[in-house]
């Protein structure tokens, strides 16, 4: 049986617009615009780090025409601060 997700992709790109939105049944995520594309996300932990402008390096998953997001790095030579301190470097 083939796996819906294929194998997690790395990217690189800057963030053009960020949507903040809610299922229907209250479930917070984002729609993140990045180089002209479209990245769903999840992780309410990355809600308040992320902004347009900034680039990124980033991990998805593509399910069908839907790339989630699954893990975003770090920038080299970043401090490490536990998520919920961190603010958003540029």
């Amino acid at each position: 049986m083939q796996s819906r997700f294929f194998r997690a992709r790395r990217v690189k790109g800057k963030v053009e617009k960020v949507w903040n939105s809610q299922t229907p049944k209250g479930k917070r995520y984002s729609v993140l615009q990045i180089d002209g594309k479209r990245y769903s996300l999840w992780n309410e932990a990355y809600f308040d780090r992320l902004q347009t402008g900034q680039t990124i390096e980033f991990d998805y998953k593509e399910a069908g025409k839907y790339k989630s997001i699954s893990k975003i790095y770090e920038p080299s030579g970043a401090k490490k601060y536990p998520v919920r301190f961190k603010n958003i470097l540029r």
